[in-house]
């Protein structure tokens, strides 16, 4: 996962291509960013518990098993999160304000953006391998 989204590197790496935000890369000690810190942290959450279930049951370890259902995690977790800036800009336009999203843009650094304060919008790379 951190090879599809470019962050395995030790280096910044800025990419040129159509996207109009700011690639952000790992740096050797300093930690990934927080949208794709979940998605490590739901993949590895869906090993360590087929790894017990094959120690305790013998239930046998199939990858493509782990990876089906950590992406059904993560979808899942996508779509609350852009529920909940829909709501964030609903309220905001009820009162006539510009909406402020500060935490969903934290909570998606690493894996997309949000457009105009309005939208969640996931990097091609990212939703090209959740439609797979």
């Amino acid at each position: 996962m951190l090879n599809l989204l470019g962050q395995h590197s030790t280096t910044l790496i800025r990419r040129v291509d159509d996207t109009e935000w700011p690639e952000e890369v790992a740096v050797r000690g300093k930690v990934i960013p927080p949208g794709l810190s979940l998605i490590h942290f739901i993949i590895w959450k869906f090993i360590i518990i087929h790894m017990t279930l094959l120690s305790i049951s013998g239930m046998p370890f199939i990858v493509d098993n782990i990876i089906s259902q950590a992406k059904k995690r993560i979808k899942r977790k996508i779509e609350g999160a852009t529920v909940g800036l829909r709501c964030k800009v609903l309220a905001a336009e009820a009162k006539g304000r510009e909406p402020k999203v500060p935490a969903y843009h934290k909570w998606v650094r690493g894996i997309g953006h949000i457009q105009d304060n309005r939208k969640l919008v996931l990097k091609k790379e990212l939703q090209e391998w959740l439609d797979q």
